[in-house]
């Protein structure tokens, strides 16, 4: 229920929350996959996860030169556009000097020093991110022969053409006969929208120039503020058997190579925000043109299409009429006084809390804004845990320090565990 909901915390005795304390105290310092806008070497910055492999792809394509992002400039030392992750680097200055070195030391014979090929740009974000390939002192020269390599590298998975999608971070691999083929770096994945057929693949990459750049807040790359301009390119795919089309003739895509320890959080944890979960519909929906909707505007406005589309149906079951004894309305539960912060009219014959168009853009809207915000000083996972909790009971249920989640009210507690299905008891 946007903004209204509030319930009263069961009694608990010492031994169950102390139990209650370890378990969101995990929760609270796991790295995930999704991206917060912070200082270099801020603690809580999150550095695991393809997210780090992501933010530091997109740093690495906005510092080569344009068009063909095949030469970077030493003497381009201006601040990242998004600031990076990896707590190593202390300042913009000495990240860009590592990444200017490594790039270096990784020209191949027979380009300018200050060539970057794809095999350096891929092998540089992931160097960069912290988490370094097996081939990263070199050992595979042709970028299509990373497929075979991949074969033996520990913890790796090979996810063939048409076998399934991508996830954010992943390498994707193509082959280019009589050549050397061509890597990329796998940014995000976004499902078609209704009425298309063909869903879109976000790619950043070296030394094959772009098809398009970001926007501000990019909504095609959701949970990282994205800065206009940094070069992209889209490929396209097809759901129903997920075969990505080459966006270039005579390539062809033979598939991606996905890192499984990127996966799981330090504690073990599966990462519950933004990750390849966050692409894939729940079961046990009802039968409605909405839930659609819904989806389509998570993705417009940068949440996770499939927790916000369990967030609505726990709210209405995706009812456009619901009504709840305390006043909320319509298919997204909005109160009568929040509605109208949000666009929503209501009072004289009018309440549009009832327009489940209008009122699943608003709560969608709205769970952007509160993320955004809560962002700024918390990791993405606990950010969207709050934000969740402050939809279903109001701001005031959410507190700080390490123990907030504990000291939610039994009904918010179980709202966030339930649409994150987050592996923690019910209060």
């Amino acid at each position: 229920m946007a903004q209204g909901k509030s319930g009263i915390a069961n009694l608990l005795d010492l031994k169950m929350l102390g139990i209650l304390f370890l378990i969101c105290f995990l929760v609270l310092f796991c790295s995930v996959f999704g991206l917060a806008t912070v200082a270099f070497g801020t603690p809580e910055a999150e550095t695991g996860g393809g997210s780090s492999v992501v933010i530091e792809a997109l740093n690495i394509a906005s510092h080569l030169v344009k068009p063909h992002l095949d030469a970077f400039d030493t003497g381009n030392m201006n601040p990242l556009p998004i600031p990076g992750l990896n707590p190593k680097y202390s300042t913009p200055t000495a990240y860009l000097s590592e990444l200017y070195s490594y790039l270096g030391a990784s020209h191949v014979d027979g380009y300018p020093a200050n060539n970057v090929q794809c095999v350096a740009f891929v092998r540089a974000a992931y160097h960069m991110a912290g988490f370094p390939l097996p081939t990263d002192n070199g050992g595979i020269a042709l970028a299509k022969d990373y497929w075979g390599g991949a074969a033996n590298w520990d913890g790796w998975k090979r996810i063939a053409n048409g076998d399934g999608l991508p996830s954010p971070g992943d390498i994707a691999v193509m082959d280019h006969p009589g050549e050397a083929g061509h890597v990329a770096i796998v940014v995000s994945v976004i499902p078609p929208k209704q009425g298309e057929d063909m869903g879109t693949i976000i790619i950043a990459q070296g030394n094959a120039g772009s098809t398009d750049v970001t926007t501000q807040n990019d909504p095609r790359i959701p949970g990282v503020n994205v800065p206009a301009g940094i070069p992209i390119s889209t490929w396209h795919y097809i759901p129903s058997t997920n075969l990505v089309a080459s966006p270039w003739r005579s390539y062809t895509v033979i598939g991606f190579l996905h890192n499984t320890k990127l996966d799981v959080t330090a504690n073990g944890a599966t990462l519950p925000v933004v990750g390849p979960q966050c692409l894939q519909m729940p079961t046990g929906l009802p039968s409605s043109p909405y839930v659609q909707v819904a989806w389509e505007d998570a993705i417009k406005y940068g949440i996770c299409p499939r927790y916000f589309v369990k967030q609505i149906n726990q709210e209405s079951s995706f009812n456009p009429k619901a009504r709840s004894g305390v006043g909320a309305a319509g298919i997204a539960q909005f109160m009568p006084g929040t509605a109208p912060t949000w666009g929503l009219k209501v009072g004289g014959g009018v309440d549009e809390r009832l327009d489940p168009i209008k009122a699943l853009d608003a709560s969608a809207r709205m769970m952007a804004s509160a993320y955004k915000n809560y962002l700024k000083n918390n990791p993405p996972t606990v950010a969207y845990m709050k934000t969740l909790a402050a939809y279903n009971g109001g701001p005031g249920v959410v507190g700080s320090g390490s123990n907030w989640f504990s000291g939610l009210n039994r009904q918010s507690y179980n709202y966030v565990i339930i649409i994150m299905e987050l592996n923690i008891p019910k209060k």
